[in-house]
């Protein structure tokens, strides 16, 4: 996956889960590996990575729980 769907998976995520959206990305890294998946696990650590520098750049605007 390319840095500009990483960024727009990552975005989608926060606005859906808030806070959250690192947890729920870190369950679909588990079930990537579990299923044998290399490349959709890589994807979503990626996208794990990015949520949490996007919810340091912007505390606060996570949602609320």
């Amino acid at each position: 996956m390319d840095e500009t769907g990483i960024q727009r998976s990552a975005s989608q995520l926060i606005k859906s889960y808030g806070e959250k959206a690192a947890e729920v990305a870190a369950g679909k890294v588990v079930a990537m590996q579990k299923a044998g998946d290399d490349e959709g696990m890589a994807d979503w650590l990626d996208i794990m990575l990015a949520i949490r520098e996007l919810l340091r750049e912007s505390p606060g605007d996570g949602g609320h729980g």
